[in-house]
């Protein structure tokens, strides 16, 4: 009778106290993508840049080249775009991609910014003027990347003490 009670409330306690420590790890593990997409975009436009600067292929064959040595959102972005821009200005189609593929991305406000500065300027000028806009948007995206993983050590360790200790709370309110 009472045992099995007992029995039953402490493991249900157990899977209060494993479930708030896997809301926290979710939490937590939002700021790793951040600060991991934000390094794949970097490696993208620093491709992309190589691309164009030295093979001089047009912005949308630079772009298709530069998803291929990605993978995951940041790639489905690039290609997106390199498929919109059969017809579309490459700033419109850069914007379109990213739209499209926002619910996959972890970025900021800023991080976004950054990104439609860089698409606003896409395919607007000569080799030099690309490479410029490209080594403008790798700086700002490298800096904002130090900041997510600065970020990520200093919340990501908050974030999962938190759902810890939710789950503990929530278990002793149970018990």
């Amino acid at each position: 009778g009472s045992a099995v009670n007992a029995a039953i409330r402490i493991a249900a306690a157990g899977i209060v106290v494993i479930g708030g420590g896997y809301a926290g790890a979710f939490a937590a593990s939002v700021l790793s993508v951040r600060a991991a997409q934000l390094k794949q975009f970097y490696l993208a436009l620093t491709q992309m840049g190589f691309n164009i600067g030295f093979l001089k292929l047009p912005v949308a064959q630079a772009a298709e080249g530069a998803a291929k040595t990605g993978h995951g959102a940041v790639s489905r972005v690039l290609l997106n775009a390199a498929e919109e821009m059969k017809n579309a200005e490459p700033p419109v189609a850069f914007e379109r991609a990213l739209h499209r593929n926002r619910s996959a991305l972890c970025l900021s406000a800023e991080d976004e910014e950054i990104l439609k500065d860089f698409a606003a300027n896409l395919g607007a000028g000569d080799t030099e003027r690309e490479m410029n806009n490209i080594k403008a948007a790798c700086a700002k995206l490298k800096l904002a990347q130090t900041a997510a993983e600065t970020e990520r050590d200093r919340r990501g360790k908050l974030w999962r003490g938190i759902g810890l200790l939710g789950g503990i709370f929530a278990a002793v309110m149970l018990l």
